[in-house]
């Protein structure tokens, strides 16, 4: 499987730079556009084939945000490096394509991340 770095939302100049960032350490990386937010992730980052029919889901993610998979530790690290020196920061969702996750579709997973991140800081859905 090759390693991959899906953007979704995220500002065209922040895309640009991230991608010109993310060139020197050859990971595949690539803008995902809405319509293909219903797009299983295997499929959205080339690791398994596309279906025929893609569902646009109606409830779209509200923010930006980045999922990696099959990176190293240290490629992990080297992203969020970039991330940085990109401007794309902690206000973006950041996740890992996982066994678990890679018959989700984007949206799935930007509200389970979602979902998660404010169980960590005790807030409750709806809150910000």
């Amino acid at each position: 499987m090759k390693k991959v770095v899906l953007l979704y939302g995220l500002a065209p100049e922040q895309e640009k730079q991230l991608k010109r960032l993310l060139l020197p350490h050859k990971l595949s990386v690539r803008s995902v556009p809405p319509e293909e937010y219903g797009l299983p992730l295997g499929a959205a980052a080339g690791w398994t084939p596309r279906p025929n029919a893609v569902d646009i889901p109606e409830e779209k993610p509200q923010g930006a945000f980045l999922v990696m998979g099959n990176l190293l530790p240290e490629e992990l690290n080297r992203v969020l490096a970039a991330c940085r020196k990109a401007g794309v920061g902690r206000e973006i969702i950041k996740a890992v394509i996982t066994p678990h996750n890679v018959e989700w579709n984007a949206c799935q997973l930007y509200r389970q991340v979602l979902e998660e991140h404010r169980a960590m800081h005790g807030q409750t859905p709806g809150q910000g």
